[in-house]
């Protein structure tokens, strides 16, 4: 037989915080605020108060809660004690600086049990996770980078802001579409092959493409791209980024010409010329 000794001694033990609440109204019947009849030795903990501090004094007494903080929880907690429904919810203590999953219920009249469980190393987690996304989602929409992710199909998911700056393409122009539409037919299709019998074999693909932009103009770019894995191993999607290297292949061109014009005139010259190295060795 199950007896109250039971009760008391999962409510003492427990490691989720216990409370039992008396609900005070005020001369309009509304709540007003909560008056502890008993706590366990987990909630103690979680709160900070030792059982004598709390047991029959209020909520506000207890914590100095703001009156708003009092109204806000008199609100969630009175339709527990007025409706006899069961809730649950995350709260933040300003005045303990932790973070709470709180359950609450009503087993009688004007009463109200509420759990709580500390999830403030968790909530921390989640927290810093979204600060470190919006950091990352950041430096991929602040990046000099063109960058891309497409599907398996080959796609467009996602351009950042700088993909629209050197192709003419924005961003809603280049969802759906393939990278393909960039091409500018310059380039073997052996390149393409290796490339993507690379990243689908789950390896980095790195080299260079002879892209045209949207208005036509052709550019360089140094493409460096890899396969995203999913939880699973396998590859879900392709990340390409890209920098615009046309201005120095430009000026690598330029050298070129000025290098053949100079061996054309050291080969066509009328007189007789030498290269010699330092040793005195003939080089040219």
């Amino acid at each position: 037989m199950i007896t109250n000794d039971f009760y008391q001694a999962i409510f003492n033990h427990a490691q989720f915080g216990f409370a039992l609440h008396e609900i005070l109204f005020n001369e309009d019947g509304q709540v007003d605020d909560f008056r502890y009849i008993n706590v366990n030795k987990a909630f103690e903990e979680l709160s900070g108060r030792t059982r004598v501090e709390l047991v029959v004094r209020t909520v506000g007494e207890s914590f100095k809660h703001s009156r708003e903080d009092i109204l806000n929880w008199s609100a969630i907690y009175g339709k527990i004690g007025n409706e006899g429904v069961r809730h649950d919810f995350e709260v933040f203590s300003t005045k303990l600086k932790r973070w709470y999953r709180v359950f609450s219920f009503s087993p009688s009249e004007a009463h109200l049990i509420t759990v709580f469980i500390d999830i403030t190393y968790g909530k921390q987690a989640l927290l810093d996770a979204d600060d470190l996304l919006l950091k990352l989602s950041r430096a991929v929409e602040q990046s000099p980078a063109s960058v891309v992710i497409t599907n398996l199909h080959g796609e467009i998911e996602y351009v950042n802001p700088k993909f629209s700056a050197v192709t003419g393409y924005s961003y809603e122009e280049a969802i759906g579409q393939n990278p393909r539409l960039l091409k500018s037919g310059s380039q073997s299709d052996e390149l393409y092959r290796d490339m993507w019998t690379k990243i689908s074999s789950g390896q980095e693909w790195q080299g260079e493409f002879h892209n045209r932009t949207k208005d036509g103009t052709l550019y360089w770019e140094s493409a460096s791209i890899s396969p995203i894995v999913g939880e699973n191993g396998k590859v879900t999607h392709f990340l390409a980024v890209k920098e615009d290297i046309t201005r120095r292949k430009e000026a690598e061109a330029e050298v070129e010409r000025s290098r053949a014009e100079l061996r054309a005139i050291y080969d066509t010259a009328p007189v007789l010329m030498a290269v010699i190295d330092r040793q005195r060795n003939l080089v040219y």
